[in-house]
């Protein structure tokens, strides 16, 4: 079925130039994510190539993907009303199961027509270019989803779930960019370099360079909180705010060039890290040990490196087996 399926046929089809089965096997294609975005990059390259048209990609994408919903030609004989038997067969009750589902697909895949979403993979560091200009360093275990047309035309919003550090371009009209996290925190910025974290135990926020507003929309009237560089708001998971400056802003974004940055760190908190950056299942054998601290920059590019690190600095053991990392009191202390 995929080999079936390539540019031509897709061009074709926005041309709506396909016949009924065309039709079928391109929205049956078009189930599996990593054609996705063959689509979209070929939909842009179509518009390219036939500026007559004079339509916006978004309204065209609207128009061939509405073209899979609606338009699907009957494949399978039609029962006739005034026949006595009023029963589907076993073929064209299969044929109406198989376009529910179809029809199904299409319709939760909106979210993939409308928004394009960028993943990093457990130890992974990867960079991202906005349409805008914006960029973003995503973290490992980290994505961002942001509208895929007419990103800056108005409103600049991205939706993130991990970590990643922003530099926002100034845009001529003045369109706000807007970081929004699961905790119901938004960040609100014109032009600026900041990082944002957030996951399950929490989310912060450092300002790098410029200016935020950080807009807790849970509260019952949205509290507002403007920062200025150097400092650092934290959110738990209770919903309780603080904030601190920090002397040294941008080492909070070392992770960047594969660094960590500790400051009277506990193990506990390490141990959370390795798992949401790394993605190892981690145990500390002893609670006490598990409040130690730690605080410095390290530089590491595997979950091995940094344990045997953290493992040295605390004087204690340290096994790994697959993706489990035990800490555990020396055997002769």
């Amino acid at each position: 079925m995929d080999n079936l399926v390539n540019k031509q046929l897709i061009f074709e089809h926005f041309a709506n130039r396909v016949t009924a089965l065309q039709r079928q096997m391109i929205a049956e294609w078009l189930q599996h994510p990593e054609n996705k975005e063959h689509y979209y990059a070929w939909l842009e390259e179509w518009e390219n190539r036939n500026p007559q048209y004079a339509i916006e990609v978004e309204t065209k994408l609207q128009q061939s993907v509405s073209r899979l919903i609606t338009e699907q030609t009957p494949l399978y004989p039609q029962v006739d009303p005034n026949r006595p038997n009023r029963f589907l067969s076993v073929w064209q009750w299969a044929a109406v199961f198989a376009g529910l589902l179809l029809l199904g697909g299409l319709y939760t895949g909106r979210s993939y027509i409308e928004y394009r979403s960028v993943y990093t993979g457990y130890g992974e560091v990867r960079q991202v270019d906005l349409p805008d200009g914006s960029t973003v360093t995503l973290n490992a275990n980290s994505s961002i989803r942001y509208a895929r047309f007419g990103f800056g035309n108005q409103a600049r919003r991205v939706h993130l779930v991990g970590e990643a550090s922003f530099a926002v371009k100034h845009l001529s009209n003045q369109a706000q960019f807007v970081v929004s996290t699961e905790h119901n925190l938004d960040v609100i910025v014109l032009g600026t370099v900041f990082s944002v974290f957030s996951r399950p135990r929490g989310a912060k926020v450092v300002l790098q360079r410029g200016k935020v507003e950080i807009v807790q929309t849970a509260h019952r009237s949205a509290r507002h909180i403007t920062l200025k560089p150097g400092d650092l708001i934290s959110l738990d998971s209770s919903g309780f705010l603080s904030m601190k400056h920090l002397p040294h802003p941008d080492a909070y974004a070392a992770w960047q060039e594969h660094q960590h940055e500790f400051d009277q760190t506990t193990l506990s908190e390490i141990a959370g890290l390795l798992e949401k950056t790394y993605g190892m299942q981690v145990t500390v054998a002893d609670s006490a040990l598990a409040q130690r601290t730690v605080s410095g920059t390290f530089s590491t590019r595997t979950a091995t490196e940094l344990s045997r690190v953290i493992a040295d600095l605390l004087d204690v053991a340290v096994s790994q087996k697959g993706n489990q990392i035990t800490f555990t009191k020396p055997l002769n202390p």
